[in-house]
C-alpha cells in the first residue's frame, strides 16, 4: 500500500490479518467512506487505511529469555520469568556462554521483524541478526559491558531507541583484585613476620654471644689468670731446672691467656663494629712492634666507626691481620710499616707493607702462618697475595663487604 503523505510503500501479509498474501486481478472495490474491499484467492480482506498506521516505530525491545551453561556446575541456567533489562546481568567466569532471547511486545506478527544489536567495546558496528530473536556470547573477558538492541519491521519500521543491557563479566576469583590484594597483604605479612623472626634471632644471637663472651672472661679468664699468678710465685722460688721449667709453663699459659682474649673478643657481639675492630687491630700492632722500635702507620678510610661488622668477617679478618704483624715482628727484621684499610666498590683492600730486606729469616715458600691467611681470606671469598716488592715486602688481602 502506498501512503501518499509520506511517499512510502508499506506491506502487509497474512500474519498481519490479510487472508491470503496474494489478490485476484480487478477483484477490488472502494467504498465512498474510503473503505477498500479486496479479493484474495482465499476471500475476501476489507480493511480501511485511514486506520492502518503506517511509518510509526516499533515499541522497545524486550528480554525474553536468558540462558547460560555454567562448566563448573555442568548445568544449564535458564531465567524466562521477571526479566528486567534495567537489572545487570551476572556473567560467571566459569560460564561458557551466555544467550539472550528477546522480541518486540506487538501484537503484529514478530517473524517479519529484523533484529540489530552492538555489544559496546566488543562490536564497532550494529550486527544485523536478521529474524534471529537471540544473541550469543562466548568466554566474554573480565569487564562491564553494554548491549544494544534494536529492530525494524517489514515496511521499514524501527524502535525509537535501542534497548539498553548492562553484562557484568566477573573476574575469575584468583585474578580478581581483591584476592590479588590478599595475595599481597599475605606476602607482605610473611615478610614482616620473617624480619621479625630473624630480628628476634639475631637479638637472641647477640645476647648469647655476649652472655659466652662474659663467661669465658669471667670464668675461664680467670682460673687462667690465677694460674698463672702462682706458676709466677712457684717460678720465684724455685732454681735450677725447675726453675726453667715453670718458666716455660708459665710463658704456655700467658700465650693462652692472650688466645683466650682474642677468642673472647671475637665472640662478643659488643664489639660487631668496625671502630672496635680497628681500635683492637691498631692496639695490638703497637703492643707487638713498639718494644721492637718498629715504626709503623695505620690508615683506614671510607669505614664508619659505628658500621656494623659481620661477626664471621670480623674474626677472620683479626686473625689474618694478627699473623701478618705477627711474621713482621718475627722474620722481616723492618723499621717501618705502613697499614691502609680501604673500602671501595663493595670491597676491602688491606695493604701491609714493610720495609723488610729478603733475608734468611722469611722463607720464599709459604709456612703454616701463611697458608692460614690464604685459607682465612677464601672462607671470606675474597683473595690473599704476599712477596716483595721495590718498598720491601707487601701482603694485599681484598674481600667483598
Amino acid at each position: 500500500m502506498y501512503n501518499q503523505a509520506d511517499g512510502q510503500f508499506y506491506n502487509y501479509y497474512t500474519n498481519d490479518g490479510l487472508s491470503n498474501n496474494e489478490f485476484n486481478f480487478f477483484s477490488a472495490y472502494a467504498f465512498p467512506d474510503g473503505r477498500m474491499l479486496m479479493g484474495t484467492l482465499n476471500g475476501l480482506t476489507m480493511f480501511d487505511p485511514k486506520q492502518i498506521v503506517g511509518g510509526s516505530s516499533l515499541p522497545p525491545v524486550q528480554l525474553t529469555r536468558i540462558q547460560k551453561y555454567n562448566r563448573r556446575l555442568d548445568h544449564l541456567i535458564m531465567e524466562d520469568k521477571s526479566l528486567d533489562h534495567q537489572k545487570i546481568i551476572q556473567v560467571s567466569p566459569y560460564d561458557n556462554y551466555i544467550d539472550l532471547e528477546f522480541a518486540v511486545p506487538s501484537y503484529k506478527s514478530n517473524a517479519s521483524h529484523i533484529f540489530y544489536a552492538r555489544l559496546n567495546g566488543v562490536d564497532d558496528v550494529w550486527q544485523n541478526l536478521g529474524r534471529h530473536s537471540n544473541i550469543r556470547y562466548q568466554k566474554l573477558p573480565p569487564g562491564d559491558y553494554q548491549l544494544e538492541l534494536m529492530a525494524s519491521d517489514a515496511n521499514g519500521n524501527k524502535t525509537a531507541r535501542p534497548t539498553l543491557i548492562q553484562l557484568h563479566v566477573q573476574q575469575v576469583f584468583y585474578r580478581s583484585w581483591w584476592f590479588l590484594s590478599l595475595v599481597v597483604l599475605s606476602l607482605l605479612a610473611a615478610v614482616y613476620a620473617l624480619y621479625q623472626y630473624r630480628v628476634r634471632m639475631l637479638s637472641k644471637e647477640h645476647q648469647t654471644r655476649t652472655r659466652i663472651a662474659s663467661d669465658l672472661h669471667d670464668e675461664v679468664g680467670g682460673s687462667l689468670t690465677g694460674l698463672f699468678l702462682q706458676l709466677q710465685m712457684m717460678e720465684f722460688k724455685a732454681s735450677g731446672e725447675e726453675k726453667s721449667h715453670l718458666g716455660k709453663a708459665g710463658k704456655i699459659i700467658d700465650e693462652s691467656i692472650t688466645k683466650m682474649r682474642d677468642l673472647v673478643w671475637s665472640i662478643d657481639a659488643r664489639s660487631d663494629s668496625w671502630g672496635k675492630v680497628l681500635e683492637r687491630m691498631e692496639d695490638y700492632t703497637s703492643d707487638v712492634l713498639f718494644p721492637l722500635d718498629i715504626h709503623f702507620t695505620f690508615q683506614h678510610q671510607h669505614l664508619e666507626p659505628n658500621l656494623h661488622i659481620d661477626a664471621r668477617l670480623k674474626h677472620n679478618l683479626y686473625l689474618i691481620y694478627k699473623e701478618a704483624i705477627h711474621n713482621i715482628a718475627k722474620h722481616s727484621e723492618a723499621s717501618s710499616v705502613e697499614i691502609l684499610f680501604e673500602r671501595k666498590n663493595g670491597k676491602l683492600n688491606l695493604i701491609i707493607q714493610d720495609n723488610g730486606k729478603p733475608g734468611t729469616k722469611r722463607s720464599s715458600t709459604p709456612g703454616q702462618g701463611m697458608q692460614n691467611m690464604i685459607m682465612r681470606a677464601e672462607r671470606l671469598k675474597g683473595k690473599l697475595s704476599a712477596g716483595y716488592n721495590e718498598k720491601g715486602f707487601a701482603v694485599n688481602l681484598e674481600i667483598p663487604i
